[in-house]
């Protein structure tokens, strides 16, 4: 169940069946297309502002996520196999207000460096030498 292109899925086949409660495969064909639209969706809006978007699994923000993912899932399961399209213009909406508070939340979060970085002199005396006063 890989999407292409994507090395983290956010939501899977088998994840949304569970959440939705699916039980039958006569749409399966569908939700697959869903579910890899959501997770492009997804990677889209989030690659800007995570450092790692294969590290995003074992933070902090992966339930907001995949609840987020579940919101687009849904929004297109009632646009594409219900076809109550006033319902899934809400529920984009709403997906759209969490992606906002997410991309907020992934913002407000200091970067992680993985070396030292020293504030160094500037090593031109001349500047220092017109800086200092002198009075004769």
């Amino acid at each position: 169940m890989s999407v292409i292109n994507n090395e983290v899925q956010f939501v899977t086949l088998d994840f949304v069946k569970a959440h939705f409660i699916i039980t039958d495969d006569q749409d399966d064909d569908i939700l697959f297309g869903i579910v890899q639209a959501a997770n492009m969706e997804m990677k889209k809006r989030l690659t800007g502002f995570a450092d790692d978007i294969g590290n995003l699994a074992a933070s902090q923000f992966w339930p907001s996520i995949q609840s987020a993912g579940l919101v687009f899932v849904e929004a297109e399961i009632r646009r594409q196999i219900n076809q109550l399209y006033t319902e899934a213009e809400t529920i984009m909406s709403r997906f759209e207000n969490m992606m906002v508070s997410l991309i907020g939340e992934l913002k407000s979060v200091a970067p992680t460096r993985t070396e030292r970085i020293i504030a160094k002199r500037d090593e031109d005396f001349e500047d220092d030498f017109f800086a200092e006063r002198r009075f004769v």
